[in-house]
């Protein structure tokens, strides 16, 4: 997985594959407690899987992402640790939006801490893209951009703890969408009962930092019940 290269009090280590678990049309399996480090473009890649779970595992120094899930249903990340992250932290797609079918995805009690180091923008924590896809009593802190991206239909961010985010941007928020003009149908997601803190600007001419930005023509959305704090 890795080549090391030793110096005089430095070690240099490369990953040198692609993704370490790469499941395609897999139902009813559970990978519980496996340390995942060293790859490039992600650690774990599910595609149109149905009911698998990620429980417990150790994500880290993922040149990429730590878990991309598309398609498919009921997948499950829980209680994970993810950090040292290239780019984003769990994107979770799934879902049918012309026919407002959820995928039923969960990123549940996870730690995503330290992500985006290597592209700074648009590399959330969690991506809840499609329909029905939610992410619940997360922990989710320092890194350049957002928290959490979403995009679709009746997706859920509820009882999640953000802090430390948007340190290096501008016109941003720890929670955000941006939906296009043809994008009306992209309603009833729901934002409730998280607590943002420390969502600060970095520079005094950085004055467009928000908690939960509905950018453009983001419409429909529940926002209740959160706290935000300095």
């Amino acid at each position: 997985i890795f080549a090391k290269v030793r110096r005089p009090g430095a070690c240099l280590r490369l990953g040198v594959v692609d993704a370490l678990v790469v499941a395609s049309n897999v139902t009813d399996v559970v990978f519980r407690g496996f340390v995942l480090e060293g790859a490039r473009r992600a650690a774990v890649e599910l595609a149109s899987c149905r009911d698998v779970e990620l429980v417990g595992l150790t994500v880290r120094h993922i040149s990429g992402w730590g878990v991309r899930i598309a398609g498919g249903r009921h997948c499950r990340v829980a209680g994970c640790d993810l950090y040292g992250l290239g780019r984003g932290g769990v994107w979770a797609e799934g879902g049918t939006l012309d026919t407002l079918t959820p995928a039923g995805h969960v990123v549940d009690n996870c730690h995503i801490r330290d992500y985006a180091w290597r592209v700074w923008n648009y590399n959330p924590g969690v991506a809840l893209v499609g329909v029905g896809n939610r992410a619940t009593h997360n922990l989710i802190h320092h890194a350049p951009h957002q928290a959490c991206f979403f995009y679709g239909a009746e997706h859920r961010f509820a009882w999640n703890i953000v802090h430390d985010v948007c340190k290096f941007t501008n016109d941003a928020g720890a929670i955000y969408s941006y939906n296009t003009h043809d994008a009306w149908s992209h309603r009833g997601n729901v934002i409730e009962y998280n607590v943002f803190h420390r969502i600060a600007p970095p520079r005094p001419e950085y004055c467009q930092l928000n908690a939960i930005y509905l950018d453009a023509f983001t419409s429909g959305t529940i926002v209740r019940g959160n706290i935000t704090s300095e």
